[in-house]
């Protein structure tokens, strides 16, 4: 599209502050249709997403083929991409929350080990991918140009559609296996039921649940009676009709503490800065330091292979540091990596190499973070939501960054944009170490102990294994303990 870095910068803001406006209507009702249509509702929705954002793709290379003849062809065209930007950005809004809403409450269905610390797991596969999908399509823009993206991206709209379909039929297959196995219990203790009371002679009187007025066993058992999978349907159900819990309700329980505004904002002040480096950072390896785009593919596989083991070791990383302590580590290595790639020379665009796994340190660190700090705000049944709601709070650091960052480096250079981002990350953390801190040392005040007492560390643990709102989340969470 030839645009400059204004105009680049200006254009993803456009498409990241739609998704994140979008985001929470997105998780909203990819959670409304789960509600409807149990095991589809939130497969739909991504479907929707995933094709709205390969149109999207598509038009761009319609928009640059078709030669329009008029005064203002190029304004024609400039509008036309922000415009696909737009709706690629509404299919992604649909996408990712629904996914991680999908994710979350499929962990938290499993009977042994379920748990929504355990996203990180799931999450990694998508990293594997993501590195895999880099390393191929990095030589191949190099060769073909950026013509590649047409006709990769309806192959990955396909192998998503068919993943979907093999989703929803094996969640069903699972279902009817559990249905058959509760109806076999049913039988089995009915029969049981009957030869007792053959021995006790009670045959004037059926049992209370043989009764006239009882359900036959041949006809379909209601869904209480279908184990976990169809219980959490109704719970969820049931919440929505009863709590009248909506997105305003959500959004207040995340900000309600001094704990939970610390955490949004300096997960909002690292959106930003990481925003800036997805966006804007390959156009610097390319005409600042001379790299190729095979160099940029090579960049996410190296981003994706530490991303891996943080993703695979994040129930264990949330247990002993806890969700905030994750998204300040995740801002350590942010700030460290950006004033590292200015201070790298021109014409050695292979060191960068050596600082691309602090970006895999920061993405896994600080995704699995948000995603957990937002599942333990979510009631049953609006996982989604919740995850909408977290994202569009947090996005609007995209749209600052964004249209800041663009401008900055065209006016005085990236090297000095990349710097005024990690002060301003920077920033972010140290106001969540403040509120963290307060946060503590409220909860010592509040009870009267000495802050050395073995009763205060006792308190701080317990303090610990709470997600902040005032609601017990079962899941430990170690944030550094310091008392005034």
């Amino acid at each position: 599209a030839h645009f400059n870095d204004t105009l680049v910068g200006l254009a993803m803001a456009l498409q990241f502050s739609s998704s994140s406006t979008m985001g929470t209507m997105g998780g909203a009702m990819a959670d409304k249709m789960e509600r409807r249509y149990p095991r589809r509702g939130r497969v739909c929705v991504m479907i929707f997403g995933i094709l709205l954002s390969t149109a999207a793709i598509i038009g761009h290379g319609i928009t640059e083929t078709v030669h329009v003849i008029a005064p203002f062809s190029h304004q024609i065209k400039t509008f036309s991409h922000m415009s696909m930007r737009v709706l690629y950005s509404i299919g992604l809004a649909c996408v990712m929350p629904a996914l991680d809403g999908l994710a979350i409450a499929y962990l938290e269905e499993e009977e042994n080990t379920g748990s929504s610390s355990d996203y990180g797991k799931e999450r990694l596969y998508g990293a594997i991918g993501w590195a895999f999908a880099s390393v191929i399509i990095g030589p191949l823009i190099d060769e073909y140009g950026f013509n590649v993206f047409f006709v990769s991206a309806p192959i990955a709209a396909i192998y998503c559609l068919i993943t979907f379909k093999s989703f929803i039929v094996n969640k069903e297959s699972c279902d009817q296996r559990e249905n058959k196995s509760s109806i076999s219990e049913m039988k089995q203790k009915t029969s049981t039921a009957d030869i007792d009371s053959e021995n006790a002679g009670a045959y004037a009187k059926l049992p209370i649940h043989m009764s006239t007025d009882s359900r036959d066993v041949s006809e379909p058992i209601s869904q209480s009676s279908l184990g976990k999978d169809t219980n959490y349907i109704d719970e969820r159900r049931e919440g929505n009709d009863n709590n009248k819990i909506t997105l305003w309700t959500i959004l207040k329980v995340m900000c309600g503490t001094i704990y939970g505004i610390g955490f949004m904002f300096t997960s909002t002040t690292l959106r930003m800065g990481t925003s800036v480096v997805e966006s804007l950072i390959f156009l610097f390896f390319e005409k600042s330091l001379g790299g190729s785009n095979t160099l940029c593919g090579l960049t996410v596989a190296v981003t994706v292979m530490f991303e891996i083991p943080i993703f695979q070791l994040s129930p264990a990383l949330l247990k002993y540091f806890g969700p905030g302590n994750l998204q300040q580590i995740a801002s350590i290595a942010y700030i460290t990596r950006v004033i590292g790639y200015t201070l790298i020379p021109a014409r050695h665009s292979m060191l960068v190499l050596f600082l691309e796994p602090l970006h895999g340190v920061t993405y896994a660190c600080a995704k699995t973070s948000l995603v957990e700090f937002a599942s333990l705000q979510a009631p049953k049944g609006y996982e989604a939501s919740a995850q909408g709601v977290l994202e569009s709070v947090v996005g609007l650091g995209s749209l600052i960054g964004l249209s800041l960052g663009g401008w900055v480096e065209d006016v005085l250079g990236p090297k000095t944009m990349y710097r005024c981002f990690a002060a301003v990350v920077f920033v972010g953390s140290f106001v969540f170490y403040f509120a963290d801190g307060k946060q503590t040392s409220r909860l010592v005040n509040k009870e009267r102990l000495p802050c050395d007492s073995e009763e205060t560390q006792k308190l701080v643990q317990s303090h610990n294994n709470r997600n902040y709102s005032g609601q017990s989340s079962g899941k430990e969470s170690h944030c550094a303990v310091r008392c005034s």
